[in-house]
């Protein structure tokens, strides 16, 4: 006699299987089971809002790992004790060194700079994320507290944090009140009476410095249509003058050497002139010798003169 098969029994192992198998693809999917990850702690100053967990840990901009946990420290009961602790998951499988090593040796990481720093995912959301990165010229500031068994990474300090922790440090109330003070002045010094007169004040003087423009604009006009004759004659002359004045340039050039010349001849001719007059000259020697020769004849006919008065009979009987 055969067993006949239970349908509910068969049923109920095939959807056990199923769950099972769907079990599985979901936990080895994840990668989760294979992935080789470390966790290290940081410590941060100042307000952590806006960073949650699950919230990005990027090393140069490429993402290795995610915030673990985020937890505060309390040391003893004073409040400057406090520390904020978080817990960072790095997925080694991220990294490849020569050789396809997966060992990476994060103290020396550290040696060489590398330090955490909270970044801002977006300024809508205002969320933030751990970005790593290199910075040799830093120190290495750890705290040292041992307060859990993981390594310690130190951190770095960034204008944002320093802008989060002065804004903590505001007293913000008292800024509204100023400020809600300050519009309640202004919106009484607008709604004045004599800020309004000021305003029409302003206003009628703004039209009659447009008018006295309008009216600069007139006579500037006019006064341009003026001048244009003038400075289109100018012009001419200018003109007249560039045309002229080279040829009258080399007149006046041939006029100068002209002069240099005839200065040149009347400085030689005054030259002859000094050397005629002077003692040594052949020709005054002449002269004199001339004028010494005509007043000896002079005498000579003088003297006959006087003996032919006195005896007039001489020019008939000789000497």
């Amino acid at each position: 006699m055969s067993i006949q098969a239970d349908p509910k029994a068969i049923g109920g192992f095939v959807i056990g299987a199923v769950l099972i198998l769907l079990a599985a693809i979901i936990f080895f999917g994840t990668g989760d089971f294979f992935n080789k990850t470390e966790k290290f702690v940081l410590y941060f100053e100042g307000s952590l809002q806006g960073l949650k967990i699950g919230a990005p840990v990027s090393i140069k901009g490429v993402q290795v790992g995610q915030v673990d946990a985020i937890v505060i420290d309390v040391q003893d009961n004073r409040s400057a004790n406090v520390l904020t602790q978080v817990t960072i998951e790095i997925d080694m499988d991220s990294f490849q060194t020569l050789g396809n090593k997966k060992t990476i040796d994060i103290e020396q990481w550290v040696q060489d700079g590398l330090r955490a720093q909270l970044r801002l995912q977006s300024l809508l959301t205002g969320l933030l994320y751990i970005e790593m990165n290199f910075f040799p010229d830093s120190e290495v500031q750890l705290t040292h507290l041992h307060l859990t068994d993981l390594p310690e990474l130190p951190t770095l300090s960034t204008g944002l944090q320093r802008l989060l922790t002065q804004i903590g440090d505001m007293d913000l109330e008292n800024i509204v009140q100023e400020t809600q003070s300050v519009v309640s002045g202004l919106n009484s010094l607008i709604n004045n009476q004599a800020t309004q007169q000021l305003t029409t004040r302003f206003n009628q003087t703004l039209s009659s410095v447009q008018n006295l423009a309008d009216h600069m604009d007139t006579q500037i006009s006019q006064l341009t249509a003026a001048t244009m004759p003038l400075i289109e004659r100018t012009d001419q002359l200018i003109t007249n003058l560039q045309q002229t004045l080279p040829a009258t340039i080399e007149e006046t050039h041939k006029l100068v050497v002209s002069l240099q010349t005839t200065a040149h001849r009347l400085d030689r001719t005054v030259g002859n002139v000094d050397f005629l007059l002077s003692d040594d000259s052949p020709l005054l020697y002449s002269l004199r010798s001339s004028m010494e020769e005509v007043g000896d004849a002079a005498y000579q006919w003088r003297a006959l003169g006087q003996l032919l008065d006195a005896h007039p009979e001489a020019l008939l009987r000789g000497k």
